[in-house]
């Protein structure tokens, strides 16, 4: 059995920026709607085109990807993960962002521009870049149901 990180549901939507830009975004599916909540208050994004995807590191995508790969569309995302040691806290703070492949070194960037001067020289922080796939879900998706645990609805 692969390992539980391999995998996660995440939702893939798509982002207007008050400019017209658009950008693709891939958000943990537990974490959606409160991320979408911020987005479009604190940021003023419009948050539109939801889907639902699986997204599996590389590995379990050679193993299993043939098979997938026919059932729906695929698209490559890459899974940085970030650990910062703070020294006032005495913790490690992690987080981590599934980004569409091209868009890896601009997110990268970005995340390392968020980790201050003195952490940088001591090394205190760690950051890992793992390929994966998603695969996602075709037909419309409940934007009410998104954020939820799985095993919080019940079909009445």
């Amino acid at each position: 059995m692969e390992p539980l990180d391999s995998r996660q549901l995440l939702v893939r939507c798509e982002v207007t920026n008050r400019y017209g830009d658009p950008s693709v975004r891939f958000v943990e599916y537990g974490m959606f709607r409160l991320w979408q909540y911020m987005m479009t208050n604190k940021h003023g994004l419009v948050v539109h085109g939801l889907a639902l995807s699986l997204w599996l590191l590389e590995d379990a995508w050679r193993a299993q990807g043939p098979v997938l790969q026919s059932a729906a569309p695929v698209e490559p995302v890459t899974r940085l993960s970030i650990a910062v040691y703070e020294a006032e806290t005495g913790m490690c703070n992690t987080m981590q962002r599934f980004v569409p492949d091209d868009q890896v070194d601009l997110v990268r960037r970005l995340l390392l521009q968020r980790i201050s001067p003195e952490t940088r020289v001591a090394g205190d922080f760690a950051m890992e870049i793992e390929g994966g796939y998603a695969i996602l879900r075709d037909g419309a998706v409940d934007p009410t149901t998104l954020g939820h645990g799985l095993s919080e609805f019940r079909r009445g």
